[in-house]
């Protein structure tokens, strides 16, 4: 038995002189299990990236599979009250049933800030989307900005999309 305190990557865990044995430029390894800031690795509420990117593509999900006129309110729950202004005409006129179809669906987190009082936690999503049944998938990225107030344990809402061309 090892008492050597690195695992297989040679990285400390429980204690020792993680200082020491972390590369140059890089903040030392936690404990496993443990929290850290290290590196800027959690988004600005303290949440993993990893864990918030589920979220945010089941959000984007859920929200291109209720695109339509008749899920408008379903749509309002997950908008700040600005972007669904904007949008408001844009959902109501899409009346057909047929939504796009998502796949490949790859999610990243590309920025996180506080800004104004609300954590700002921006995700580029990219893939293929089918616009309807008899469309050939086609090429896709946009970047989807969700907001929070800070300190706050409300849920995330989606305060802009970006079209990337």
């Amino acid at each position: 038995m090892s008492n050597d305190n690195t695992n297989i990557f040679g990285q400390s865990v429980g204690g020792g002189t993680a200082a020491s044995q972390a590369p140059f430029g890089q903040a030392p390894q936690a404990p496993f299990g443990a929290a850290t800031m290290s590196s800027g690795s959690q988004l600005p509420d303290g949440t993993e990236p990893a864990a918030f990117l589920r979220i945010a593509r089941q959000r984007f999900n859920h929200i291109q599979s209720m695109n339509t006129a008749s899920n408008i309110a379903e749509i309002q729950r997950y908008l700040t009250p600005d972007l669904y202004q904007s949008m408001y005409n844009d959902i109501m006129a899409n009346q057909d049933q047929d939504v796009a179809e998502f796949s490949n669906l790859n999610a990243m987190v590309v920025d996180s800030a506080t800004e104004n009082g609300q954590y700002v936690v921006s995700v580029r999503f990219t893939g293929t989307v089918s616009e309807d049944l008899n469309s050939l998938p086609q090429p896709f990225a946009e970047v989807w900005h969700f907001v929070k107030p800070a300190g706050s344990s409300q849920d995330w809402l989606v305060a802009g999309i970006q079209q990337e061309s």
